[in-house]
């Protein structure tokens, strides 16, 4: 929503991009999915080898908190551009939070600051 308001206030709204961004966030969804279909076949490898194990949902739940740190560093960098007035610790937290998950968990991070 943020960045619709935003597009609409610089006279950038397009169609195209409100579908791109539409596709985006289905694609988010499937990443989500994903991470708990790989949660759940190596959790039925692991009890089929006699391994017990008390985590359900780790890359599910990894993908999840990443996408979400995400959308919440764009809403406050949207907030922004559009003038309302920011929290710009809160943007360094979130950034930084970003920043700790992606090296726990390996993956690189698109955006560099």
């Amino acid at each position: 929503m943020t960045g619709m308001i935003k597009a609409y206030i610089r006279a950038e709204l397009n169609s195209k991009f409100g579908i791109k961004g539409i596709l985006k966030k289905l694609c988010y969804m499937v990443m989500v999915a994903v991470g708990a279909a790989v949660d759940y076949l190596l959790r039925g490898a692991v009890i089929g080898a006699g391994i017990t194990l008390d985590v359900k949902l780790f890359f599910g739940m990894l993908v999840t908190v990443w996408l979400t740190i995400n959308e919440l560093i764009s809403v406050m960098e949207n907030l922004a551009a559009i003038g309302v007035p920011g929290f710009p610790r809160l943007q360094r937290i979130l950034k930084r939070l970003r920043r700790t998950v992606a090296d726990e968990s390996g993956a690189s991070d698109e955006k560099k600051e």
